[in-house]
């Protein structure tokens, strides 16, 4: 299948009464700037949509919004998981 867009996501979803902010969010960034849209999700709404193992979740979609790829951003290697998968779409067009 052939892919001409690839859009990466973030969910960070809270639970009970712990709240997130942005700024807490690109705090993790050494840029202090998100290099993708990250989404607060605080009834975890989309955590549970996406059947995600944990949070913050990565979530690549393609131009058809059809997951490419998910997982966890918090595992070990979960960003050379992002790289991976990224390139993985890219050298198969």
């Amino acid at each position: 299948k052939t892919y001409t867009k690839l859009s990466v996501v973030a969910i960070h979803s809270t639970f009970g009464n712990h709240t997130i902010t942005k700024q807490d969010i690109l705090d993790i960034f050494t840029s202090k700037k998100a290099p993708f849209p990250i989404y607060l999700d605080q009834h975890h709404k989309w955590f549970d949509f996406f059947n995600c193992e944990g949070t913050p979740h990565w979530i690549l979609l393609t131009q058809n919004a059809e997951v490419f790829r998910s997982f966890y951003g918090s595992q070990e290697n979960s960003q050379n998981r992002l790289y991976y998968a990224i390139e993985e779409l890219l050298t198969d067009n």
